[in-house]
């Protein structure tokens, strides 16, 4: 059997109001791995950009995130469980947070605020990283 999966997500910034300095929030997963904070459409949830901010607040306890307009991305990918084959899209918006203090769930064993560098270094798979990359790319165009 296929099943389609539909989550959203945030790539997560705070900027260091001292130094300009920029740290992205990453969250290690039980499994191992290290991404953005995301997860499934709510029935509840109004859209996309709705889900990306609950799933925020839900997994880390960060509220008043700003989204930043001109970033989307789809991340796709597939695997397999219990023999069924599953797809997943994940749409990631960007969004700029204005405190640094996160309460994980339990959903994940830890969170990093990390500098670009680092963080893409830190993440575990290429299209994290390419979202990385389109986020900063896009921070850098708006502070130019």
């Amino acid at each position: 059997m296929i099943i389609n999966h539909l989550s959203a997500g945030v790539v997560t910034f705070y900027k260091d109001t001292n130094t300009n300095e920029l740290f992205f929030l990453l969250l290690r997963y039980p499994q191992g791995h290290v991404e953005f904070p995301k997860g499934h459409v709510d029935e509840t949830d109004t859209d996309l950009i709705h889900t990306a901010l609950r799933e925020l607040e839900e997994e880390t306890g960060l509220t008043g995130a700003k989204i930043i307009d001109g970033f989307y991305e789809e991340v796709n990918y597939q695997y397999f469980h219990n023999g069924d084959k599953h797809i997943k899209k994940v749409c990631f918006y960007l969004a700029e947070v204005f405190e640094k203090k996160v309460e994980i769930s339990h959903e994940h064993t830890e969170f990093f605020w990390e500098p670009y560098d680092s963080a893409l270094n830190k993440v575990s798979f290429d299209n994290s990283r390419s979202l990385l990359m389109a986020a900063k790319t896009l921070i850098d165009m708006k502070n130019a």
